[in-house]
């Protein structure tokens, strides 16, 4: 198949399922041109894609016309039918006027006809949508829906943001079912609504036989409100016991946090790990003794889809100390692969940790129940041999 793949920043940390599936697609055979709207710094382990598709728009209309009138003097910039059709006012409206659609035509090049265009993420797939309308692509239109382009996204816009994407996308895939749920309320067509879950690969991610003498409690995440990291924090404040906690990523909140360990009295007992690649991790989750993730719905309506990152502590066998949020209920049962609390109820997660920290039994119990929900749910085999034949099956 020759398959166009939209995508946000390439390559992302935060999005392994991205680099996964990208890899996954090229070891079988089918050609891959990725649409990337930046380039990320460079990846350990990200798979060369060729050819790579920048879009690089300038955030303001005046510089999105200077840029776009400097090309067409260089002529870098063919006028073409999809590129005048971008810029019809009264079918793309705000897209035409502001030059965005514009943009998005020009950067996207000339492309022979795709089998297959899949998005990651709502608003790629309203551009490729609109891409597609113009005439600029061509290919059967695939959207993975995750979490925050499910829940808070669409509040920043009057009307239906989606509207364009729903009306002409040919598959929407939700991460979980509350995703899908959430997804029909919006007017995602059920007929054309599924569940892909993200997968873990179990021969990467396996359990370790390392023994710790202290309490170590392991948080992987991007630093954003809807995880919960200020609530971990707030949390761990109130356990009694002894414990390091290793706080494994990076994002905007980074500062606030190391601010809220001081101010916590956590000094000498949190480290700040930074961004590392698949196999630090998993050597993470094997030196420790729980996984900590409180995820919350934020007042904007943020919220997780199914956090990857806990599919793959539970492969490693961890107990997992989560809360009641989206799609984490459909991965983990309270009592059997961890702990499930109320979002921003410090005391019930420290109350959680504590009785994990009491008893080894129980976490080497609810460490093998995760590993075996893994193996038969998100086994990262059976979800991409899932992808590969709903693909198929829309040609």
């Amino acid at each position: 198949m020759r398959i166009a793949y939209f995508v946000g920043a390439y390559p992302y940390y935060s999005e392994t399922f991205v680099l996964h599936q990208l890899k996954l697609l090229l070891d079988n055979g089918h050609d891959v041109c990725v649409f990337a709207e930046t380039l990320a710094e460079a990846i350990h382990g990200a798979p060369p894609v060729t050819p790579l598709r920048l879009e690089e728009m300038p955030s303001h209309p005046v510089r999105r016309l200077f840029s776009l009138l400097m090309a067409f003097l260089r002529q870098d910039l063919p006028i073409s039918r999809p590129l005048l059709h971008s810029l019809n006012f009264f079918r793309f409206g705000l897209d035409a006027l502001s030059l965005r659609l514009a943009w998005s035509v020009w950067r996207a090049g000339d492309n022979a006809p795709f089998d297959i265009i899949c998005a990651h993420f709502g608003p790629r797939g309203r551009r490729a949508a609109l891409l597609r309308e113009t005439g600029a692509i061509q290919g059967k239109l695939v959207t993975v829906m995750h979490g925050e382009d499910i829940s808070s996204y669409p509040r920043r816009f009057t009307g239906q943001i989606y509207a364009p994407l729903f009306a002409s996308g040919d598959l929407f895939l939700a991460v979980s079912e509350y995703g899908g749920r959430k997804l029909e309320i919006l007017g995602c067509p059920a007929n054309r609504l599924a569940v892909q879950r993200m997968g873990v690969d179990t021969n990467l991610f396996i359990p370790g036989d390392a023994s710790t003498q202290k309490l170590v409690i392991l948080t992987v995440a991007r630093f954003v409100a809807y995880k919960g990291l200020h609530s971990a924090l707030a949390s761990l404040a109130q356990v009694a016991c002894k414990f390091e906690y290793h706080l494994m990523g990076d994002g905007p909140l980074l500062e606030s946090l190391q601010w809220q360990v001081q101010e916590l009295g956590l000094h000498g007992r949190v480290t700040f790990v930074g961004v590392k690649p698949a196999l630090d991790i998993r050597l993470a989750m094997q030196a420790s003794d729980i996984f900590l993730l409180p995820s919350e719905t934020q007042s904007n309506g943020d919220e997780e889809g199914i956090p990857v990152a806990i599919m793959e502590a539970m492969a490693c066998g961890l107990p997992i100390v989560s809360t009641r949020h989206a799609g984490i209920p459909e991965l983990i049962d309270d009592g059997v692969e961890g702990f499930l609390v109320p979002e921003r109820d410090t005391g019930a997660l420290a109350a959680a940790i504590e009785r994990l920290a009491a008893s080894p039994e129980m976490r080497e119990k609810m460490g093998k129940a995760g590993r075996k929900r893994i193996l038969r749910q998100y086994d990262s085999a059976a979800q991409d041999e899932q992808l590969l034949r709903t693909l198929e099956g829309l040609l």
